[in-house]
């Protein structure tokens, strides 16, 4: 069993913003996988963590935390033990202000390299053992502060954009698993 974490913050004024472009990736898939019925998981240990989970097919379950972006830890790590999966079969998706916008890495046990959601994901996995999808937000020049670029909502060309990158991205996980 496979569990897809896509990182991002809950209020809708962050709704598309850069740093949650992992709650994004998530959003597109459940629609590309036709996930039908609603996000909600309707059992106490989670509905405080996370109020957005399906299970598309028997073998990944998607999960969006409901818990602001660096504080994800303690959500992905109640996720993984609720589900008993392996961190081998654990994605993080998420931003990444070191790659360029329009492309990805998909790599697997490396550092948070500054990313405070996965150093949170870190600290309460007590692994970097997992998968992670890092989704290019980076611009050619960057004009404000990295945290007030990361909060700043995508362009309408930006969104435009994201399913092609998004299907890219699980195209390639697709070949990897």
């Amino acid at each position: 069993m496979f569990l897809l974490v896509g990182l991002g913050n809950p209020d809708l004024k962050y709704q598309h913003t850069r740093h949650n472009a992992g709650s994004l990736f998530v959003d597109w898939l459940a629609d590309e996988l036709k996930v039908s019925g609603g996000w909600e998981l309707k059992k106490p240990l989670l509905s405080r963590i996370t109020s957005h989970l399906s299970s598309p097919t028997p073998h990944l379950y998607l999960a969006r935390p409901d818990v602001f972006m660096n504080n994800s830890g303690r959500a992905v790590a109640k996720l993984v033990k609720h589900f008993k999966v392996s961190l081998k079969y654990l994605l993080i998706v998420h931003d990444d202000l070191d790659i360029p916008f329009g492309q990805f890495r998909l790599q697997f046990d490396r550092g948070a390299a500054g990313h405070h959601g996965v150093e949170s994901i870190i600290a309460h996995l007590g692994s970097q053992d997992f998968w992670r999808l890092r989704i290019g937000i980076s611009p050619s020049h960057l004009v404000v502060s990295p945290e007030e670029f990361v909060l700043s909502k995508f362009t309408m060309p930006e969104l435009e954009l994201l399913p092609s990158l998004f299907g890219d991205c699980w195209a390639e996980w697709e070949r990897v698993n």
